[in-house]
């Protein structure tokens, strides 16, 4: 066990543990909707776009459910993002679809846009958090009218923003080495990279909400026992075994200073090398 904590802030999509309890898989949680530019053709036929079609997505008007994606191959350098579900919308109901938001077509599509189902589609296994976001989008007005009924979720490379992806997304954790495509950690910096870019950590996938508190779990000695006895055996999940002597595990948390008592803290557990290497690989690889 190390002897004191490393301290980080991250975001992804990752297990949840409340406290010492049970993972929790988000479904759709923190999910962001990416959308392009003006299409190049809204073509109004009410088809869904193909399971595996690639798209070309950026970073603006981020909030809106409704919207033409614009259609690409898979080897052009616009490419960022690919459908890997098209669930089925005609249990929401016939009215226009601009009068329906986004909780609403959640509540409909249930599981088909969860983490599992991109998982799946991206080939990566329950422990691994892939360096991508999800969202999903429904028909256009016109391709509504004309009685489309079905929503397409989509992954997109890149955690903060909408990145051009290294290769084909569908998948990508198949393919060795695949790097590209996991997430780890800076510890300076608090920022989340792709394996494949110099790092000092790796995430393992699980983080632990302590919720509202005056103690930061980190100063609570109890607390943090408990937390690193999680971390383990995130770490033992992740990690191939026997796990390289040079690795440990730890949880990674905001600087004290950064702790908001009414929010409480999320702490996240890491794989490092006790020398403190800089690497561009995963320890899955």
């Amino acid at each position: 066990m190390p002897d004191s904590p490393l301290d980080m802030s991250t975001t992804a999509n990752h297990r949840t543990l409340t406290g010492a309890g049970i993972a929790v898989l988000a479904l759709l949680a923190g999910c962001t909707s990416v959308i392009p530019g003006e299409a190049a053709s809204a073509d109004p036929v009410p088809d869904a776009p193909a399971v595996g079609t690639c798209l070309a997505l950026d970073n603006s008007d981020v909030d809106k459910l409704t919207i033409f994606v614009d259609r690409v191959a898979c080897d052009d350098p616009e490419y960022t993002a690919q459908v890997f579900a098209t669930p089925d919308l005609t249990d929401l109901g016939d009215n226009p679809i601009s009068t329906y938001n986004r909780s609403d077509v959640e509540a409909v599509i249930g599981s088909t846009c969860s983490e599992q189902a991109r998982d799946e589609f991206l080939s990566a296994e329950s422990v691994e958090s892939p360096f991508v976001q999800t969202t999903f989008f429904t028909p256009t007005d016109t391709q509504w009218a004309l009685g489309a009924r079905w929503a397409y979720c989509v992954v997109s490379y890149g955690l903060d923003a909408v990145l051009p992806a290294p290769a084909v997304l569908e998948g990508a954790f198949s393919r060795t080495p695949a790097a590209d495509y996991r997430t780890c950690l800076l510890l300076s910096g608090f920022a989340m990279v792709p394996c494949s870019q110099p790092h000092d950590a790796e995430y393992v996938g699980v983080e632990i909400d302590f919720g509202p508190d005056p103690v930061n779990p980190l100063d609570d000695p109890i607390r943090l026992a408990s937390a690193l006895d999680i971390c383990l055996d995130a770490f033992n999940a992740y990690v191939p075994q026997p796990a390289d002597p040079g690795l440990d595990y730890s949880v990674t948390a905001p600087p004290p200073e950064a702790y908001d008592p009414s929010v409480g803290v999320q702490v996240r557990c890491a794989a490092y090398y006790l020398d403190r290497s800089v690497v561009s690989t995963s320890v899955r690889d």
